[in-house]
């Protein structure tokens, strides 16, 4: 039986790319944020609806608009159905 659960990421540091999998339990959508440390949110994924299923996003360190960030500590936000998570990425640039 699968959960609704967000994974380790991985590689975590990473400095090209990281790759964050998540599963859900049950046809619902899903929502990925990622914030800097001041608490800023710099990308979001939005998951559509889809059925009880394990997916996963990669992310290059870039915010939303493409820009570069800086490499420091990040905070991943894993937000479907009443789960509500967060995993640390380290980006190493």
């Amino acid at each position: 039986m699968v959960k609704t659960r967000l994974y380790r990421p991985f590689p975590n540091p990473f400095a090209g790319q990281v790759t964050v999998r998540y599963s859900l339990a049950a046809d619902e959508r899903a929502l990925l944020q990622v914030y800097d440390r001041l608490g800023c949110l710099v990308r979001s994924w939005a998951v559509s609806r889809q059925p009880s299923a394990v997916g996963a996003v990669t992310w290059n360190g870039t915010d939303d608009r493409g820009r570069e960030l800086a490499r420091g500590v990040y905070l991943c936000r894993f937000a479907a159905g009443d789960t509500r998570t967060t995993q640390k990425l380290i980006l190493a640039r």
